[in-house]
């Protein structure tokens, strides 16, 4: 069980950062409110889906988002590093991101092998 609990918290700790960066770009870039108020809703969601149940199918769901969630990051900060001039506030915004995603992903995946491990040994 304390397995399961460290990958809670990793992947509670990533979706929190999520929404902190979420809340910077909606303070900074007001042409982003759509996108940022649709993100902030779902981040939000995953946050509390995967703190209240901790069920198997909302970390399979978490990691899901999490992934596209990191690749899309991993494509922010591959075009914030080619463009010039860099604007390095958008780029510790990317990279922040990216790190939410990766610790999502991290900590669902653990979580969702945890709770295999678990039934497993359960049935056993």
């Amino acid at each position: 069980m304390k397995s399961f609990t460290k990958a809670l918290t990793l992947s509670t700790v990533g979706w929190a950062l999520y929404l902190v960066a979420l809340a910077v770009v909606l303070v900074t870039d007001h042409g982003e409110i759509g996108y940022v108020t649709v993100a902030a809703v779902l981040a939000a969601g995953m946050l509390a889906w995967t703190r209240r149940g901790g069920g198997r199918a909302s970390f399979i769901v978490s990691l899901v988002l999490g992934v596209l969630l990191a690749a899309q990051s991993v494509a922010y900060v591959v075009a914030d590093v080619s463009t010039s001039p860099l604007d390095a506030r958008v780029l510790i915004l990317d990279i922040v991101t990216l790190v939410a995603g990766v610790a999502i992903v991290v900590g669902s995946a653990w979580a969702v092998r945890s709770r295999r491990r678990e039934s497993v040994v359960a049935t056993v």
